[in-house]
Parts: C-alpha cells; sequence; structure tokens
C-alpha cells in the first residue's frame, strides 16, 4: 500500500482487541521525493516493482529497507542507453538527462501482513508503546455517541466525531490513549466522552455527541483536531402525534470512507397501543435513539474507538 503523511492508510487489521493489543511485523518504507512509501508488495495498492524515476526526483531507503537497487540510464532521444548499477540507502536525487529504474530492496525483514494496527474499543485510558522498529504511525479516531432522551417523543443522540493523522514517532515512546464512552440514555441523554491520543509529537482527538435533552435531538461531535475531520452527526427530533409518538434516530459517527463511523440507532416508536425500543448506537459512536412513550425505550450512545496502524 501507498500512503503519503495525511492520507488515510487502508487498513487489513493484524488484531482487533478491546483493551489490549498484539503486535505484528514492521512495515517496511521508502522515501520517494521526501514522502512516505509503504514498500510491501503484498498490501493492497502497494508498491510493485520496477519503479521508474525521472530526472529531479529523489529516493531513499527508510525504515526496515537496508538498501534499494537501482539501475541508471541515460536518456538519449526516445532511447535509453545503460549507464551504471547504483545501491541507494541515503537520499539521493536522479540526474539530468538520467532516468532511474528501481528493480529491489534489501529489508531488515519482510513484511508478512498488509498493515499493523493497534485497536482500542472499549471506553478507557490505555498506554501504547511505539514497536522498536517503528519510526510513523497513522491514527484514526471515534468519539463516543451521546446518549438518546428518556421521555415523550425524546430526541436522539448526536454521533461521535473523527479524526485522522500521520505522525513521525521514535520507537519505545509511550502514548497515552483515552477512548470515549458512550453516553447512556436518559433524563437528559449523558455526551459522549471525546477520543484522544497525546505523546511527544503526537495529539489527535475526537469529542463525542451530546446527548439529548429534550424532544430536540443532540448535536453531533465537532470537536476534532486532526488532518482529515468529519463531525458527528446531529440526532434527530422526536415526533409527538399524540398517538403515535416517534423517538428520534441516533446520529451517525464521523468516519473515512475506508472505517466508516457507527450509524445512529433507530429511535422507539408507540402506536395503537404497542411500544418498540431503539436499538443501541452502531459501532464506533453512533448515537443513541430516543424514548416515544408508554414503555418504549432510549438507548446508548456507541464506544469511540482508536486505531494506530505502523
Amino acid at each position: 500500500m501507498i500512503y503519503h503523511k495525511g492520507r488515510i492508510i487502508a487498513l487489513t487489521l493484524f488484531a482487533i482487541v478491546c483493551a489490549q493489543y498484539s503486535w505484528a511485523q514492521c512495515q517496511s518504507y521508502i522515501q520517494i521525493d521526501g514522502q512516505i512509501v509503504n514498500a510491501s508488495e503484498i498490501a493492497a495498492n502497494g508498491l510493485h516493482l520496477p519503479l521508474w524515476l525521472k530526472e529531479g526526483q529523489t529516493l531513499a531507503a527508510d525504515q526496515m529497507v537496508n538498501s534499494i537497487s537501482v539501475i541508471e540510464f541515460d536518456v538519449n532521444g526516445s532511447t535509453l542507453e545503460f549507464s551504471q548499477v547504483l545501491k541507494v540507502t541515503s537520499v539521493q536525487t536522479v540526474p539530468s538527462g538520467k532516468v532511474w529504474k528501481v528493480e529491489s530492496l534489501v529489508k531488515t525483514t519482510s513484511s508478512l501482513t498488509a498493515a499493523n494496527s493497534a485497536v482500542y474499543s472499549n471506553g478507557g485510558t490505555y498506554t501504547f508503546n511505539v514497536p522498536t522498529c517503528t519510526s510513523y504511525i497513522c491514527i484514526e479516531a471515534w468519539g463516543g455517541g451521546g446518549g438518546g432522551y428518556a421521555g415523550t417523543a425524546g430526541g436522539g443522540g448526536g454521533g461521535g466525531a473523527y479524526g485522522q493523522s500521520c505522525f513521525t514517532v521514535t520507537p519505545g515512546q509511550s502514548l497515552s490513549v483515552t477512548v470515549g464512552s458512550g453516553g447512556t440514555f436518559g433524563t437528559p441523554g449523558v455526551n459522549g466522552g471525546t477520543t484522544s491520543i497525546t505523546g511527544t509529537g503526537v495529539n489527535i482527538s475526537a469529542s463525542g455527541g451530546s446527548g439529548s435533552s429534550s424532544s430536540t435531538g443532540g448535536a453531533g461531535g465537532t470537536s476534532v483536531t486532526g488532518t482529515i475531520i468529519v463531525y458527528g452527526g446531529k440526532g434527530a427530533n422526536g415526533l409527538s402525534l399524540s398517538n403515535p409518538y416517534y423517538g428520534g434516530a441516533g446520529g451517525a459517527a464521523g468516519g473515512s470512507q475506508i472505517n466508516p463511523g457507527g450509524e445512529g440507532s433507530s429511535g422507539s416508536s408507540y402506536a395503537s397501543n404497542i411500544a418498540s425500543s431503539s436499538t443501541p448506537g452502531g459501532f464506533p459512536g453512533g448515537g443513541g435513539g430516543g424514548q416515544a412513550c408508554c414503555g418504549g425505550n432510549s438507548s446508548k450512545g456507541a464506544e469511540g474507538k482508536v486505531i494506530i496502524s505502523w
């Protein structure tokens, strides 16, 4: 897979855990024109050799890559003439009148997975230690969903916000990870918790959705730090037509196209003396639904989430 800082990584999860995480091998990287490129050829949309570079472009070995084998050609009109074979380690520039054909990489170890990640799915505080071979990480964060209002024609809770950023880190560095809890339903519904990841040179957060305090739906989370920011959706308003009654649906959480946030829950309803129940907000970060009336319950928001990939 190839990615640049600030863009979302396409994730194939190595492990999904609630309070702990599992290690996998670190990924190999090279740098092209100063941008980090995942050098795993088994990853979706990964680097596939040979790779051609034109004059003026730069190339360097990076994490888990010892050297890069390059064939240099002279550009002679519309033809290429062999010049020499190069071994690239530090940053080098393709000379004027030349093109480079990257043939192979000598890696410290082979990459076994398309991506390596730690996933935190329960509200609480954790510590993430950067693996010994890792210089770059990308983080996705979802705030918790807001709780629905437990009253007649109650509004739905708002969805949690989403943020994503990539950072340069030091192997062995510790990061503090706080996952926002889903807000419980009530009068009023409780706000979803803020999710944050902090440490030296690392700061990203995503606020939770607001709990509903009346028939008006709670606001989606809008306080986010990150390169990519998506606000949570507002919870729907409850509706009272004397009979029937409808609780508002929860708002959806923010997210990416690859890793979307949870859907908001459906609100409860009450009609012809029959009550239905609302469902909890969808994970991660979906808002809880509002109560309709007379036995149809409201529901809580979903927990936030953190994915740290390297």
